[in-house]
């Protein structure tokens, strides 16, 4: 595990990976209006007008690499309101999602690298070295479902209990993710080992101290509602793996969530 130290250039307003300087220094996007109004790369994600995604390749001394550069414009006021209804604190623009990727880099939670992050007025961005030659794990797992192969239920065993690993790391460092679909997933496979990843990590809270339980079975009833992939074994596994397999009081609030979120999804045609 390596702490990641930070450099900050532009006057402040564009805080980079010391490890990245190079390499966008070469590129001319040492500034936070450089980087913020790159046209290069091609757009790979767009959820909403005032948020979107570019894959850009930058070449420096060591070669070619590929970032994720996520931009987010300023919001219209009922992104505001909207979580003020909901008695929540807003989460606008790119600050929470950079702190958050710091934040599990440095505890050894594997999640993509953070680049730079930049900030003025109502516009900001995120920028994250490329995850290469992964799939996403509830696409792996529906396309191996079926299979009576020994190795894949090895290897989907072993995924589960990585899975596990990590929901179960993140949640001891005080941290909720907010999304925790199996969508937000990541897997490639090194000498027949998982290596997983967890992404779209704007939403992600962290707490002092305990994560509060409330939050817990939000993150674990958001896990099981995308779970229709896994096999009832292999959800067993992961409780089992995660710790409170036998904890039935906790393991029925997280069902009673999953069975709420379920019906809002359908009511709303989500």
């Amino acid at each position: 595990m390596k702490n990641i130290r930070l450099v900050t250039l532009d006057d402040g307003k564009l805080i980079v990976n010391e490890d990245f300087v190079e390499i966008l220094e070469a590129s001319g996007l040492s500034s936070f209006r450089a980087i913020m109004e790159y046209s290069g790369g091609t757009i790979v994600k767009q959820a909403l007008k005032e948020r979107y995604t570019t894959r850009i390749s930058l070449k420096g001394k060591y070669g070619t690499s590929d970032f994720f550069l996520k931009r987010y414009l300023k919001p219209p006021v009922r992104e505001y309101f909207k979580q003020i209804v909901r008695f929540t604190r807003p989460i606008i623009g790119a600050k929470n999602e950079w702190e958050a990727l710091i934040f599990l880099n440095n505890r050894g939670i594997p999640t993509a690298v953070p680049v730079a992050y930049g900030e003025r007025g109502k516009n900001s961005f995120t920028m994250t070295l490329a995850i290469e030659g992964t799939t996403r794990v509830c696409d792996w797992l529906e396309n191996s479902s079926s299979s009576q192969s020994d190795a894949i239920k090895r290897l989907r065993s072993k995924l589960v209990t990585e899975l596990a690993r990590i929901v179960k790391k993140m949640h001891d460092c005080g941290i909720n993710h907010q999304d925790l679909y199996l969508c937000h997933f990541l897997i490639r496979f090194q000498n027949e080992n998982p290596e997983v990843f967890i992404i779209d990590n704007q939403r992600v809270m962290i707490h002092r101290g305990k994560l509060p339980e409330r939050w817990l079975i939000k993150d674990l009833a958001q896990f099981c509602f995308s779970a229709s992939c896994l096999h009832k074994n292999e959800l067993e596994h992961f409780f089992e793996e995660y710790g409170i397999h036998q904890n039935k009081r906790l393991l029925n609030k997280i069902f009673r969530k999953r069975d709420r979120i379920m019906r809002h999804t359908e009511k709303n045609r989500l």
